[in-house]
């Protein structure tokens, strides 16, 4: 979630003041406080949705096919400056697997 945070706050070329989708699941809640941690040591900063939407950014309304990405991921597609740079889809497998790769496994051996 830090990485995608990362991802699109740089996708319009300016920070915006974002919302983030959290689907609800237990996984989602037993790390939803080590993700706010996570996104405060990075820089970020929480504002309420009234702010966040007081962005004019909100207001536009991209017009490319496939919808259902973020809306900042379709405004910065329709921009052929922009687009060639984006991911799609942008949480793929072929863009994720080479980080899990590298990263250590864990100790299992107490794991039944």
């Amino acid at each position: 979630m830090l990485d995608r945070a990362r991802y699109y706050d740089g996708v319009m070329g300016r920070t915006i003041g974002h919302t983030m989708l959290v689907h609800h699941s237990l996984l989602n809640a037993l790390f939803l406080g080590d993700l706010l941690d996570a996104l405060e040591r990075d820089g970020w900063s929480f504002i309420d949705a009234e702010e966040a939407y007081a962005d004019p950014i909100f207001q536009r309304m991209p017009s490319i096919l496939p919808a259902g990405e973020s809306l900042l991921w379709a405004l910065a597609r329709e921009n052929p400056a922009l687009a060639s740079g984006l991911r799609y889809p942008g949480e793929d497998e072929g863009y994720e697997r080479q980080i899990l790769d590298r990263l250590e496994p864990t100790d299992t051996a107490d794991t039944p």
